[in-house]
């Protein structure tokens, strides 16, 4: 089966915030409310079981969850942290999506349980001109007229994303406060600084001012770096390899030639996953049109809720439920099952 293309803000998150515990925590501490961060016991905090996110949610590369016990209680407290690169109108709706299914899946874990643990959501942005789309899933349900609205919204799931770490918002100096590793500030920095910058040299020597900070010695800064020297040419498939080579050598003079190479080869390779991703896009986009014909003329027209899921699902998630379309009872329980 084939996978989506892994995107490279995608690759760097999930390398910190979902590999390494201490960044994790730093991060979680940075944006939770106070009276929650002193609640949780953070020397429990590890990786949420895997098989609570579901295949469909664990391959989106950079969604980390957490588990952590809240201090003085037995309770557990899961953290879901989810990362986009870009703008999503229904992000709040397709939030309470994966919450109701890492509930589901937790309730199949412990069938004795008569109650469930809280699920906080929290996203991690760097969209483009920062975050615009709406955090309470009310503003994005059509509920025809105010009458109605004020008849019908008692009536509906309510949710309200309250933790947003919109870093096109986060100045050095709030950064530099963070409980982080110098790592994790890295990181941050990276996607804040990178992508959209119209001064490539200029973001460059900011990092390199941080990345002279990590340890020479320690594996977890060693791979934060390479990660970093990996994410520039990747997200800047816009420029070509003398610009971007001229920025490195700009942002570390001292750069050994090496260095210098592997940046110009890791451009070439990302020339050719970019072509590779066009095609994987492609196809997937096939799958997904004729998928939804398919839901379409066997339950007539499905929900828009459903229908916009379906339009943000990854290449290997269409393909699977392609493959089950026709023996699926109904749409939900062909994308939840």
């Amino acid at each position: 089966m084939e996978d989506r293309p892994e995107r490279p803000h995608d690759r760097l998150v999930r390398l910190i915030f979902g590999e390494d515990l201490e960044s994790a925590r730093g991060e979680l501490m940075s944006v939770l409310p106070p009276p929650l961060v002193t609640a949780i016991d953070w020397s429990t905090l590890v990786i949420a079981d895997p098989s609570l996110l579901g295949p469909d949610l664990s391959e989106r590369t950079a969604d980390c969850l957490y588990q952590v016990q809240l201090g003085g209680h037995p309770a557990l407290l899961y953290l879901l942290m989810e990362h986009q690169s870009a703008v999503d109108e229904l992000f709040v709706c397709r939030a309470l999506i994966y919450i109701t299914r890492i509930w589901e899946r937790w309730l199949r874990q412990n069938e004795k349980a008569h109650r469930i643990p809280p699920v906080v959501p929290i996203l991690l942005t760097h969209a483009t001109g920062g975050w615009s789309a709406p955090t309470m899933l009310a503003d994005i349900i059509d509920f025809g007229d105010a009458a109605l609205k004020a008849v019908l919204e008692p009536l509906v799931p309510s949710l309200k994303l309250r933790v947003l770490d919109d870093l096109t918002t986060l100045t050095d100096a709030s950064l530099d406060d963070r409980p982080l590793p110098d790592r994790g500030k890295l990181t941050l920095a990276t996607l804040r600084d990178v992508r959209d910058a119209t001064d490539l040299t200029a973001a460059l020597q900011g990092l390199a001012v941080r990345m002279n900070r990590l340890s020479t010695t320690d594996p977890r800064d060693l791979a934060a770096r390479e990660a970093v020297f990996s994410y520039i040419p990747a997200a800047r498939r816009r420029d070509d390899i003398q610009t971007i080579t001229q920025a490195v050598r700009a942002a570390w003079p001292t750069a050994e030639e090496d260095l210098v190479t592997t940046i110009q080869q890791l451009i070439e390779n990302g020339k050719a996953e970019g072509k590779a991703e066009g095609k994987a896009e492609g196809k997937a986009e096939g799958q997904r049109d004729m998928l939804l014909r398919i839901l379409d003329r066997r339950f007539g027209s499905i929900a828009p809720a459903l229908r916009a899921h379906i339009a943000a699902a990854d290449a290997a998630s269409i393909e699977r439920w392609a493959d089950a379309v026709l023996d699926a009872p109904s749409p939900e329980a062909l994308i939840t099952g």
